[in-house]
């Protein structure tokens, strides 16, 4: 089971952002509000509509059966409805959803990104220190070239005293 921390004002959250594997789908959906009113959570695959259900502060319990998931997108919101009408949506962050070899794995996709943004960060500095080291190797040659033209400048003058 996954737990997921809705949020009045962004995404709701999984807790584990690690890729889990997926039979049926059950969710805990934590910090319900408590307003009057109906709340549904809704859910859609590659955007059509998978799953639809009542949910509650006391009751925000969800279990979406494997063979209404397919690969792809993920998407899930609860709304909530004040006779009748939709007041509020609380949209919760997307999975990604794979399929291998007939096992189905899943990812939280801001947690996808976040990690891919610490291996990109990872090998921006891993790039940075090459370039650093490549310049420190340039400057050295630099002034190692400059050493010889200051030796030849020196070796040409010695050659005009000689010659002359």
């Amino acid at each position: 089971m996954r737990t997921i921390k809705l949020s009045k004002i962004s995404y709701g959250r999984y807790d584990d952002a690690s890729v889990f594997p997926l039979g049926d789908l059950e969710l805990l959906i934590e910090d319900m509000p408590t307003y009057s009113g109906e709340f549904r959570f809704v859910a859609e695959c590659n955007g059509e509509k998978c799953h639809s259900a009542s949910v509650t502060a006391a009751y925000s319990r969800v279990n979406i059966p494997r063979e209404k998931l397919t690969a792809g997108l993920f998407t899930a919101e609860v709304q909530h409805y004040s006779r009748g009408i939709l007041v509020k949506r609380f949209p919760i962050e997307p999975l990604t959803i794979t399929e291998t070899e007939g096992v189905m794995r899943a990812v939280p996709a801001i947690g996808q990104v976040e990690t891919q943004i610490a291996e990109l960060a990872e090998a921006v500095t891993a790039l940075q220190t090459r370039v650093d080291s490549a310049e420190a190797r340039a400057n050295s040659a630099e002034t190692r070239l400059q050493d010889l033209e200051a030796r030849l400048s020196v070796l040409e003058a010695n050659n005009d005293i000689f010659n002359a």
